[in-house]
């Protein structure tokens, strides 16, 4: 009886302490309480026999998936092993006699009884040992749900600046492809445009029509009623362009009261002069500005591609000469070939030319700049 507590006692301290890799360590420990009872063998002492060891201080390089499921396993065997320790003890504990026992007996059942108090201590040092990993590893998973939140949160905040930053480029794109006065696309847009048509018309040798537009008496409603009821004018005449012509068709502000239209796909002259009759009759319309009410006639000077230019500018300047033939004759549009080939009555002079926007440099015009009608 004294070999078995000794036995017991030895066993169920190792047992408690102990945090071998091998998950059926405890298992076997159990299996072999069962056995009978023997003396200790020095020699070969059974498996609960072993050293205590704490988590490997290398695990602390591991990644935390790696190490918080080593930490999970050795508290696992901890408590397993204190549950077949205790086990154990309560099969050992009904073989202490009861009643009337011989001296000798009862001295042995006292061993037993203090071996079986420090199996139940080392048992609870063992649990507290538990309890302590699973503390740590409940502090590790809140440090790692706070530096999971604040990449959340640094990633919420990178989202967020790149959506301002695509916002921001998007309003710069439009700023510099749009006139600030009218919303209509610029000259710069007008030149991606016709660049684009150019390339797009140019392998089947198709034709696509340049409208050069012009207000007639722009310049004295400026200077009669001031240049905030004509910007208000230009916004009105520029909304009604939009809305006149094709979809596929593109109106833009190319400076002062001069607006350009490029039409693709053109299939005839007629087809190209019907359109210029609709952007006339929609421009002259009255235009309320407040309570004043305002007429404006546009003059239209029409240039086709590839037969009045094979570039942009040659058609920019035919358009430019045909408008000023329909100004100077009252003629509402015209079209390039109609124009005189005479210098003298088919264009303006080599000074109007020159401060002609649609030969001149291409640039933004400003706010307040405006061409003479």
């Amino acid at each position: 009886m004294i070999a078995v507590a000794h036995r017991f006692s030895s066993d169920a301290l190792s047992a408690m302490t102990s945090t071998a890799s091998d998950p059926l360590a405890a298992r076997r420990i159990a299996n072999e309480w069962d056995t009978p009872a023997t003396a200790p063998d020095s020699a070969n002492p059974p498996p609960c026999h072993r050293e205590a060891r704490d988590i490997d201080p290398a695990s602390e390089q591991r990644p935390r998936g790696e190490w918080s499921r080593a930490m999970a396993l050795q508290i696992r065997r901890g408590v397993d092993d204190c549950s077949d320790v205790l086990l154990t003890l309560a099969m050992q504990l009904r073989l202490i006699p009861s009643g009337q026992t011989p001296p000798g007996t009862r001295e042995q059942s006292l061993t037993v009884a203090r071996l079986a108090e420090s199996s139940v201590i080392a048992c609870a040092a063992q649990l507290q040992k538990s309890v302590a990993l699973l503390d740590e590893e409940i502090r590790l998973a809140n440090r790692l749900e706070l530096e999971l939140q604040e990449v959340r949160g640094e990633l919420q905040q990178a989202r967020q600046q790149l959506l301002e930053s695509q916002v921001h480029e998007e309003r710069a794109r439009h700023k510099a492809f749009h006139d600030t006065l009218t919303g209509l696309p610029n000259r710069f847009s007008f030149e991606e445009c016709s660049s684009r048509a150019l390339a797009q018309h140019r392998p089947l040798a198709r034709e696509f029509g340049l409208m050069y537009l012009d207000l007639d008496g722009f310049k004295s409603i400026n200077d009669l009623h001031g240049h905030a009821v004509g910007d208000e004018l230009l916004k009105v005449i520029g909304s009604r362009l939009t809305h006149a012509v094709r979809t596929r068709d593109s109106i833009s502000r190319h400076g002062g009261d001069e607006f350009l239209c490029l039409l693709l796909d053109v299939q005839s002259e007629q087809q190209v002069a019907s359109i210029a009759r609709k952007l006339i009759d929609t421009v002259s319309a009255p235009c309320q500005i407040g309570f004043l009410t305002l007429c404006v006639r546009p003059s239209i000077g029409i240039a086709l591609y590839p037969r009045d230019g094979s570039t942009v500018e040659a058609l920019l300047e035919s358009a430019d000469k045909a408008m000023f033939w329909a100004k100077r004759h009252r003629l509402g549009h015209a079209l390039f070939r109609h124009v005189p080939s005479r210098q003298d009555s088919c264009s303006r002079s080599g000074q109007d030319l020159a401060a002609s926007p649609a030969i001149k440099q291409l640039s933004l015009p400003g706010a307040g700049d405006r061409i003479p009608s």
